[in-house]
């Protein structure tokens, strides 16, 4: 049986040509993932930060990827 993982994350994105350490946006997301969050970070790289991770259903994943929970996500296999 193929796990499935709910991710919310939020990538800080930082401008490398402006001196000013205050230049960075942050962006937040979700995605859907049939890695465990531990791996999921190691393959993303330290700006990103998860806020939040749950393993959940085939049935729930189906449901989040098609919008009809209301939530937005991303879906990665």
């Amino acid at each position: 049986m193929i796990e499935r993982w709910f991710i919310s994350y939020r990538i800080v994105a930082k401008d490398f040509f402006n001196t000013d350490p205050h230049s960075f946006t942050l962006h937040y997301n979700s995605v859907i993932t049939d890695i465990s969050p531990a791996k999921w970070m190691r393959e993303h790289g330290a700006n990103y930060h998860i806020l939040y991770a749950e393993q959940i259903s085939t049935a729930l994943a189906s449901e989040l990827v098609h919008g009809g929970a209301g939530i937005s996500a991303e879906y990665y296999t």
